[in-house]
């Protein structure tokens, strides 16, 4: 797999390939790309509401979202386990039980902070809430089908595009910047026909979630 550059040339290809063939996903004419773009932006355009609600439905499980609650659980834990130690040890006056207690309250600091890391991701970062009200609003401002891709910011929808052929191309919405390198959601995929040399032919795409 590979993305693609785009320039103002007639040909897409691998940034890879500009100087030697590194990559062997192939190239693809412009005009052949704006054709399937346009045909996912109105297909979402057309089923907004349905596409935004899949969306959300896939955020909620993402694994990033995922091993952020997960963190945030074994945080609480460990500051009530941390918590229970110190109201034994509170009375105490033994200097072992200082010792002890001195470094579970450091313990609980650090733990502390790791807790209101994963708070703030999932309030920035991470917030679904904020992701969906920004695509929704980006939607919104189209009430008909575009024409042409110069009528819709599709930088501020899709991350990046992988041509796996020129009859396979997946779109990616990378909506956390996550490291996750495959995808962890499929929106179902659509045909677009096109023609090269007079010649018809028929291209798979495909909106997947990183």
């Amino acid at each position: 797999m590979s993305c693609f550059f785009m320039a103002e040339q007639e040909i897409l290809v691998c940034f890879s390939n500009k100087v030697n063939k590194k990559c062997d996903n192939d190239a693809l004419f412009i005009e052949t790309f704006d054709e399937m773009l346009i045909s996912q932006i109105n297909n979402i355009l057309k089923h907004k509401d349905e596409f935004l609600n899949s969306l959300r439905k896939a955020l909620l499980i993402h694994p990033a979202i995922i091993d952020l609650n997960s963190r945030l659980q074994q945080a609480q834990e460990k500051l009530d386990e941390y918590d229970a130690k110190l109201r034994n040890l509170m009375s105490s006056s033994d200097d072992l039980d200082k010792l002890v207690r001195d470094e579970i309250i450091s313990l609980k600091n650090e733990t502390e902070l790791d807790l209101l890391k994963s708070k703030n991701a999932l309030l920035t970062t991470h917030n679904i809430s904020s992701v969906i009200k920004k695509i929704k609003a980006l939607l919104n401002t189209h009430k008909v089908p575009i024409e042409s891709i110069t009528d819709f910011s599709f930088r501020d929808l899709f991350t990046k595009v992988i041509v796996h052929d020129r009859d396979h191309i997946e779109f990616v919405i990378n909506a956390f910047q996550s490291p996750y390198q495959k995808s962890v959601y499929s929106f179902p995929s659509i045909e677009t026909e096109y023609i090269i040399r007079k010649t018809k032919h028929k291209a798979q795409s495909v909106i997947n979630l990183y």
